[in-house]
């Protein structure tokens, strides 16, 4: 009986260790679940004017505000926050060199700098429920 069950166990094992190898086998970090689909933000772009009263405005992370770094959202309705450049922020708080978070919603950080509101985007969010 020990050598059916020994030979059944050796016999199993080959065929099913036979055909793996690197190329085969999926990749553990891509995720089988199914992906929505990247949408991009709608960019405002008014004509510019000399000294208009309402600000432009513009894509963030370009030109002046290249190293300012989107790298998260917590969506609490009430209360909101972003992550920037490793640091949380809430609405009103300013950042490095004078830019000031106007709104923060669940996919984009609103950044005022220079008369001009600046668009910052997530692309890819996963929503947590917490309880």
């Amino acid at each position: 009986m020990k050598i059916k069950v020994f030979l059944f166990l050796i016999l199993f094992l080959l065929f099913t260790f036979e055909g793996i190898n690197a190329v085969s086998q999926r990749d553990p970090f891509v995720s089988l679940l199914p992906q929505p689909e990247k949408t991009k933000a709608t960019i405002i772009t008014p004509v510019e004017q000399k000294k208009s009263p309402h600000p432009v405005y513009v894509k963030g992370g370009t030109g002046e505000l290249a190293s300012i770094r989107l790298e998260g959202i917590v969506w609490i309705e009430k209360n909101p926050a972003a992550i920037i450049n490793g640091d949380v922020y809430k609405k009103g708080d300013e950042i490095e060199k004078g830019a000031k978070i106007t709104n923060i919603r669940k996919n984009e950080v609103y950044i005022y700098y220079k008369d001009r509101i600046h668009i910052f985007s997530i692309e890819n969010t996963v929503e947590l429920e917490v309880k």
